[in-house]
């Protein structure tokens, strides 16, 4: 038991030159071959018909400008804006009429 510090194994990873410069190239050939491969894929994507045919965004923005002040004009017909913020007139106001007083029950004869 006065070995087991021996016992264990130490892996020592030493790479040469040669080596190093092999798994650097390698590393080069890999990300070029994903680059072009997304190049390829992105490509292929923007010829598509759907992506072809999309429509001018400033266009469709503006549309939507125009239908919403559209839709504003419509219901301009809503006063209550108006109403609320007016000044209050020099007349005042009459009170509702109160509701009459409930008349009170009359006793239950046995």
């Amino acid at each position: 038991m006065r070995d087991a510090h021996r016992m264990k194994e130490k892996f020592d990873v030493s790479l040469d030159n040669r080596q190093i410069v092999s798994l650097l190239i390698a590393g080069i050939v890999v990300l070029g071959a994903v680059f072009v491969l997304g190049v390829v894929v992105g490509k292929k994507l923007a010829g598509d018909v759907q992506t072809a045919s999309a429509p001018d965004l400033l266009s469709a923005l503006d549309a939507n400008a125009q239908a919403l002040q559209a839709v504003q004009h419509k219901d301009s017909a809503l006063t209550f804006q108006d109403e609320l913020t007016r000044k209050a007139s020099a007349e005042p106001v009459a009170a509702a009429p109160k509701p009459a007083a409930p008349k009170p029950a009359a006793p239950v004869e046995k």
